[in-house]
């Protein structure tokens, strides 16, 4: 019988009943931890557990605590007992003894009633005999001394005190006389009761922690489809229906095993550089001006962060923060200037086809933000060079990138093409007094050819 609950304890166990995690600091004399798991996992004020660490395939206790306050990502532990303070840096495995005795019938209590004389405490307690004690109608009778048959020598002994109220006298026949008749208050609680329920469970959980370290996890899959595919091979499901197939599957976590490998081989967790060149489709220029008419360009360097890193809620979304100094030519009043110009741009932008960690696909995006710059306007026709602060919002984009495949390493280098179309509604404000007949705002819609080169590391 008891191998049989150790093993179906070590099932619990082995499926993940407790949660992994990490500790965020450790006080000095290392009996208070923070541990980075809190009351979104199930926590709460007062539970107790154990955190254990996996090394060479065996699990093994690091110390013995119990929650002194609790928030939504984080925990605060004291530990009573540390088995291994040199494990405490390492990521570990938290088993509360909730979990540990889930499903164990609550330890039963042998109550037992005392009653105290005036002035009479629990220290200097003598047992009123039995045969002095009248019992009237209205007299109370507490709860029934039951004595568990098994594991008699774990039942958890309580004593709760009360006291005598004055009854007034009576006759008693026995002891031909008259005796001050009492009765009993109302019993008062008392903490032995909750106290030793803790620490017998603290017991239990711990012994049965120790069973199951000492276990080899068992063996939770179907065995008999286990052989087929040792002996079949790539055909081991031929003799299953698609029900069967399907059901079997499912609940050994096939699928979602599978598409968890193939998304971590076809996306790269990395951090991405791009190196852009752009060309100017549409300009502000003068249209009978011949000086200042050249095609306005750019280039660019940025980083774009993958919000997936965040959280799986916002893998299709990233964040893009561009450098880039260029060239460009605006209509300031009849005639062209000459603008040699750097700014900033910010974007978020959306993936619709794949998501931007992908490989060896084509990634469509389109993405909305801003810009901040300045230029520096310059024409023959100017007395001196005028400074304007350049805002562009919004700032769209339209494109797609293909990143090409790679047999790197985790933390190897990948690189791809980029090519996207961008829309700036530009204004520039001159920052200094006009000394000439020109705009001191120009305003410009510019649309522009992005090409470039994506890097991930």
């Amino acid at each position: 019988m008891l191998k049989i609950l150790l093993f179906g304890l070590s099932i619990a166990v082995y499926a993940q009943v407790g949660e992994w995690g990490k500790v965020l600091e450790v006080s000095k004399n290392k009996k208070s931890i923070i541990f980075n798991k809190g009351s979104l996992n199930g926590f709460s004020e007062n539970d107790s557990g154990f955190f254990v660490v996996r090394k060479n395939k065996e699990f093994l206790k690091v110390a013995r605590g119990k929650i002194v306050r609790v928030l939504p990502g984080k925990s605060f532990w004291y530990l009573t007992t540390i088995y291994s303070p040199d494990s405490l840096e390492e990521n570990l495995l938290l088993v509360t003894e909730k979990d540990l005795l889930k499903g164990r019938k609550k330890e039963e209590e042998a109550k037992t009633e005392a009653v105290l004389a005036t002035g009479q405490t629990p220290i200097n307690y003598k047992e009123v005999p039995d045969k002095i004690r009248i019992k009237e109608k209205d007299y109370l009778e507490g709860p029934e001394l039951v004595t568990p048959p098994v594991r008699a020598q774990k039942e958890i002994k309580v004593t709760h005190y009360g006291s005598w109220l004055d009854g007034g006298l009576r006759a008693v026949e026995e002891y031909e006389g008259v005796l001050e008749t009492k009765s009993i208050s109302k019993v008062e609680e008392s903490q032995e009761s909750e106290k030793a329920a803790e620490d017998r469970q603290g017991e239990l959980a711990q012994g049965t922690l120790d069973g199951l370290l000492t276990q080899q996890p068992p063996i939770t899959s179907d065995q008999k489809i286990i052989r087929m595919r040792e002996r079949e091979g790539p055909l081991w499901s031929a003799d299953l229906d698609d029900r069967q197939l399907r059901k079997y599957m499912l609940e050994a976590g096939m699928i979602e095993e599978k598409k968890r490998q193939e998304f971590a081989l076809d996306h790269r967790f990395m951090d991405e550089l791009l190196f852009n060149f752009a060309l100017d489709l549409k300009t502000d220029e003068a249209p009978v001006q011949t000086d200042n008419m050249a095609s306005p360009y750019a280039i660019s360097i940025g980083y774009e962060y993958h919000l997936m890193r965040i959280t799986r809620a916002l893998d299709s979304f990233t964040f893009q923060l561009i450098f880039e100094g260029g060239v460009d030519y605006y209509n300031v009043g009849g005639f062209n200037a000459r603008g040699t110009e750097w700014s900033f741009l910010g974007n978020i932008n959306w993936y619709f086809l794949s998501l931007p960690s992908a490989t060896k696909k084509f990634m469509g995006y389109v993405g909305i933000g801003a810009r901040y710059g300045k230029t520096d306007l310059v024409a023959n026709e100017l007395s001196m060079g005028y400074p304007y602060q350049l805002i562009a919002i919004p700032t769209l984009e339209f494109g797609f990138k293909y990143r090409f495949p790679t047999n790197s390493g985790e933390n190897g280098f990948g690189w791809g093409v980029n090519a996207y179309v961008n829309y700036l509604k530009t204004e520039l404000n001159v920052m200094v007094d006009l000394q000439d007949d020109i705009y001191g705002t120009i305003y410009d819609d510019e649309v522009r050819l992005n090409l470039g080169l994506t890097f991930t590391f």
